[in-house]
């Protein structure tokens, strides 16, 4: 009897990195990289890696309830690259107990090795987050 052996891919690491957030786990997003693996977004403009990963996770997480990734649409290459669009939803919760929904929309672009991220560059507008807060009465 033979087995099939799976061979991990640009997509598998994708979906690490995806249901790591929507599990509200920055370890399972920081498991979604290689051992050296690193990121840089707007947020976090400074290439990290490591337990800063789940840091910067962390942070957000504390920030904003209710966080949910979507992908909504992803283009897969022949050497281990990926680039992926998605979309944030979350909420924010005002001092006085007042929810302010919010969505972001962004796209990242990988460099996946063994069926893990061992380079993200994240891309998103920080405006769009200042100006909904503004919206919701939270500037």
């Amino acid at each position: 009897m033979s087995t099939v052996q799976s061979i991990p891919t640009t997509r598998d690491a994708v979906d690490a990195f995806i249901s790591g957030w929507n599990a509200h786990s920055p370890k399972a997003v920081r498991d979604a990289f290689t051992a050296d693996g690193r990121l840089c977004d707007p947020v976090v403009p400074n290439w990290t890696s490591g337990q800063a990963i789940e840091a910067a996770v962390q942070r957000a997480l504390d920030r904003y309830t209710d966080v949910a990734f979507t992908v909504r649409s992803m283009l897969e290459s022949t050497d281990e690259r990926v680039a992926f669009e998605w979309r944030m939803t979350m909420a924010l919760v005002t001092p006085d107990g007042r929810r302010v929904p919010m969505q972001l929309e962004g796209v990242d672009v990988c460099r996946v090795r063994d069926g893990k991220i061992a380079e993200l560059r994240g891309y998103f507008d920080r405006a769009a987050i200042a100006e909904q807060l503004k919206a919701g009465g939270v500037a």
